[in-house]
């Protein structure tokens, strides 16, 4: 069987803010921001809000606040003020009020000046990835399932937002920009003839499920750069390693005619990851991540041959799961096998979420 594999990389670079969604190599998409109004009952407490452009949302996928404020639960933020003469606190748990507002139980004082930022962490669902926080927020661990699943509920997410300073004099709202330290890989598989392909199974091996961050440059929101990745971390991998594959999936066919733009249609599996090199080398060992697969193609009532193709990833673009990006792997089949991978923005308008909202 001819394999026709390869990997033009397209960079579409948006700008950054916040949340990101599952992108691979740019960072989250920031437009025009809608301050909400102060709520009446608000009073002198201290609160905050994020962007109309930067959902925090990691359940479903979320276009807009609007989106995220629809949702049932809308999820708890952790703020530290490192201004400690404020007796404001440090990793203060402030759950949403309304009107896209989070509402502190803490006064403004006057002629006093705050530096704030928060953290969001999707709590342990019991499904084997837990997120362990310290060092209010600035240090994290994430670790992934071992097992792929399509239910959201079962991936980790963790979210840092910039510092913003404020002061107890203007006070007002005061708006947080985050960032996200996971990453996604997404994998498309359509057919462009008429025979029935079906994957037996494909999937991708040696992938690694956990890494501890320690944040080593914490951007101001008021220095940070648009389209890229603001916060530095230093980030140290796991030694736990699986693979995730599906079964049994009937391929759709596409047509010439139509426009792909990794529709969702031809998605056949997702998942949240960690930070992590295609190829890694590790003293006495080494390991590289494949995407494998195994189809059949019906060419007749009497032929439907099997085929089987492995292909480690370290022999195309990215050689890199960046943090806060999207991979995309666009896979076409007949009876030979071209394979495609982008690199795109994670934009709030087009993302998968981890496990802190309900559907």
């Amino acid at each position: 069987m001819k394999i026709s594999s390869y990997i033009p990389v397209s960079v579409r670079i948006s700008g950054s803010c916040l949340l990101a969604v599952c992108a691979a190599w740019t960072a989250v998409s920031c437009g025009k921001t809608d301050t909400p109004e102060q709520p009446s009952d608000t009073g002198d407490c201290i609160a905050f809000y994020v962007s109309a452009n930067n959902t925090i949302g990691t359940k479903a996928a979320i276009d807009d606040t609007e989106s995220l404020l629809a949702m049932s639960q809308v999820p708890s933020i952790h703020v530290t003020d490192q201004e400690q003469n404020t007796a404001f606190g440090v990793n203060k748990e402030i759950i949403y009020s309304d009107n896209g507002v989070w509402r502190s139980d803490k006064e403004w004082v006057s002629g006093r000046s705050y530096q704030f930022y928060a953290y969001i962490a999707s709590p342990d669902s019991g499904y084997g990835a837990p997120v362990s926080v310290s060092d209010n927020g600035r240090n994290v661990t994430v670790t992934q399932p071992e097992k792929y699943s399509d239910n959201n509920d079962h991936w980790s997410d963790y979210f840092l937002s910039y510092i913003t300073n404020a002061d107890g004099d203007t006070r007002g709202l005061v708006s947080l920009d985050f960032e996200r330290v996971t990453t996604c890989v997404e994998l498309y598989v359509s057919t462009p003839n008429s025979e029935t392909v079906t994957i037996k199974n494909v999937g991708f091996t040696n992938v690694n499920r956990s890494a501890t961050f320690r944040i080593t440059k914490h951007a101001n929101s008021g220095d940070a750069v648009s389209g890229q990745m603001n916060n530095s971390w230093a980030v140290t991998p796991g030694s736990s390693r699986t693979s995730y594959s599906v079964s049994d999936v009937v391929v759709k066919q596409f047509s010439a005619e139509q426009d792909f733009d990794y529709n969702t249609d031809y998605r056949v599996m997702y998942f949240l990851t960690v930070p992590q090199e295609t190829h890694v080398e590790e003293p006495g060992k080494e390991f590289d991540i494949y995407l494998n697969m195994t189809y059949t193609v019906k060419e007749s009532d009497t032929s439907t041959p099997e085929y089987t193709v492995k292909l480690p990833l370290n022999n195309y673009r990215p050689a890199m799961w960046e943090m806060g990006h999207k991979i995309r792997y666009y896979v076409s089949i007949d009876t030979s096998v071209e394979l495609t991978g982008t690199v795109s923005a994670w934009k709030t308008v087009d993302f998968i979420e981890g496990t802190l909202l309900p559907d």
